[in-house]
């Protein structure tokens, strides 16, 4: 029978942190370029470290965050997902066929519970619109209807979508973008970069003679400049979810942005945030949503399954990191409980 295995280290420390992009170095400096900027319904920023034409090199890497909103937009008309959305035939690129099979794939594997299709839902709530509301039960009956990742239809050349279904690839879109990125420094000389978009970061190469990047994990409900400690890491992604980043208030009751499949309603799972490292960046992208919607047991069960490491915190103080990342992350926040997961056996 599995078993989990945790191990607890109490810390009580106090750290005060300065950032720049969330993202910390070493001292030597290196020729670099960089911006800040919107796209993907979210802020973005990019900093190139070496290479003999970053402005250049910036330039293309902005083109490629504009080129990969105008595929996964369903707001903006032109795009293959809104097209999908429309009940047309897609003949996708071969990227964004690779990124509907990542969420599928994780789809079939929390039975449903991941569903790219809660198009409906996101619209029904509106959470960050300005707009929100709490959802009849005939509203939220009639939106879960059509949420079904079995929708969805993908073959080596070809999307569709079944009628009335709403593709919505936000909880993945960032991370491909990062994906794409890093794809096209391969083939520049840049050393080193940090790319932003959202929750989610690309760590590339080096910064300033450095393999070894350090970046900040926000404390939840804290303010933006708040963190509740920091990750040592090298060239990797890291994405994180959490209640904290949209919600709305109806009657007492606060509301959050992470929408269950099952119920129609905010997951309720005991987490208030999830970090997730891994090389690629749609799958730390998705399995942060993956693991917030499954909870705490199972979330890191997925975890371990797909080799990825994490940092959970729950609503009731624990900071969860897993046996990757035990010498990687220091906690720095007072009045929070360090356990360490040292997978299953």
């Amino acid at each position: 029978m599995a078993e989990k295995r945790y191990r607890t280290v109490l810390l009580a420390v106090s750290i005060v942190l300065l950032m720049t992009f969330g993202v910390f170095s070493g001292c030597r400096k290196e020729e670099s370029a960089e911006f800040t900027g919107f796209s993907m319904d979210t802020v973005i920023s990019v900093k190139l470290y070496g290479g003999n034409s970053p402005d250049s090199v910036l330039q293309d890497v902005s083109g490629i965050f504009t080129e990969t909103e105008q595929v996964l937009s369903r707001h903006i008309e032109s795009s293959p997902v809104s097209a999908l959305n429309r009940g047309e035939t897609v003949a996708g690129e071969k990227w964004f066929i690779t990124l509907l099979s990542k969420n599928l794939y994780l789809s079939e594997e929390t039975d449903g519970l991941f569903d790219p299709t809660v198009g409906p839902l996101i619209d029904l709530w509106s959470i960050g619109s300005g707009n929100e509301k709490v959802p009849s039960e005939e509203a939220l009956a009639d939106a879960l209807s059509h949420v079904s990742y079995e929708r969805v239809h993908v073959s080596s050349e070809n999307i569709t979508i079944e009628p009335g279904t709403v593709l919505d690839l936000g909880a993945s879109g960032k991370g491909a973008v990062l994906d794409r990125v890093r794809d096209f420094l391969c083939g520049t000389d840049t050393k080193g970069a940090v790319v932003s978009a959202g929750g989610s970061i690309l760590l590339y190469g080096s910064k300033n003679g450095s393999r070894d990047f350090t970046v900040a994990v926000r404390l939840p409900d804290g303010g933006t400049s708040d963190y509740l400690g920091v990750l040592t890491l090298q060239e990797t992604c890291v994405s994180t979810s959490g209640s904290y980043e949209r919600y709305f208030t109806e009657d007492g009751v606060r509301y959050h942005h992470i929408l269950s499949p099952e119920s129609g309603f905010p997951a309720e799972t005991g987490l208030v945030s999830v970090t997730v490292v891994y090389p690629d960046g749609t799958m730390s992208d998705l399995l942060s949503t993956a693991v917030f919607l499954l909870g705490e047991e199972e979330g890191l069960k997925l975890l371990y399954g797909h080799q990825a490491e994490g940092v959970l915190v729950t609503e009731d103080g624990r900071v969860i990191v897993t046996e990757g990342l035990k010498d990687r992350f220091r906690l720095t926040e007072e009045g929070y409980t360090l356990e360490v997961y040292e997978g299953i056996r």
